[in-house]
């Protein structure tokens, strides 16, 4: 009968959750944003309203590429016609 060994489970550390806690920092203005945005500028009659979106909607395709570039996270936010399609 063969003896087999246990992997050693180490629990996470003090900064392990820091870090998940700076994470969380950094894309809170993204996460933000995606919950304010106008998914639907694209229609506005006010022409102030649609280049203000336009504007909007830059930023967050900005922020999504250095912040997430699979699109996991803009996903949970962009109505069906507005989602990032992997």
């Amino acid at each position: 009968m063969e003896h087999q060994q246990q992997a050693t489970i180490t629990p996470p550390t003090l900064a392990h959750y820091a870090g998940m806690a700076e994470e969380a920092q950094e894309l809170a203005p993204y996460t933000e944003a995606l919950k304010r945005h106008d998914w639907e500028y694209e229609h506005a009659d006010d022409g102030r309203a649609w280049r203000a979106g336009l504007e909007q909607r830059k930023q967050l395709l900005s922020m999504r590429a250095a912040l997430d570039p699979s699109g996991a996270i803009w996903n949970r936010f962009a109505p069906a016609g507005h989602r990032v399609r992997s």
